[in-house]
């Protein structure tokens, strides 16, 4: 601290107090003061709870959030799986592509696409699950 000659010096406890920073006498703990900081403290919490209820459920809460999240989860599992599936049916195309063995695409085309000639008759073989018995009584002819 710089002293100045022909200023008495003051220690910063002895400085004089502010009017507004006393308060008026007799008011530190007066009723009125009381009932304000209780006042204030009940707007400041409710306050606080609009503010969490509205963060929380709002159109933007956390709720939305977790559900826009888990939804780009799942869609970008699916666009993985589609990429996938095109890389695969683009393999196999190009291999039929490149394939000039007829009878490779005869045998592509009867077992994918039950293609037949004109003069073939298809037997096909179904399986034990399909030749169950239906439920139900059976009419005697």
């Amino acid at each position: 601290m710089v002293r100045i000659p022909g200023i008495p010096s003051a220690s910063p406890s002895s400085r004089p107090v502010p009017a507004f920073a006393r308060g008026a006498p007799g008011m530190r703990g007066s009723p009125l003061r009381r009932r304000l900081r209780l006042s204030l403290l009940w707007l400041g919490g409710a306050a606080v709870l609009v503010l969490s209820y509205t963060t929380l459920t709002g159109a933007n809460g956390l709720r939305t959030y977790l559900d826009l999240r888990s939804e780009r989860l799942r869609l970008e599992r699916e666009v993985a799986d589609l990429q996938r599936r095109r890389a695969e049916i683009e393999t196999g195309l190009v291999a039929l592509r490149d394939t000039s063995d007829t009878e490779t695409l005869e045998r592509i085309a009867r077992e994918k696409y039950r293609m037949r000639r004109p003069q073939e008759k298809v037997i096909e073989i179904v399986g034990e699950d399909a030749l169950a018995p239906a439920p139900g009584p059976v009419a005697d002819e």
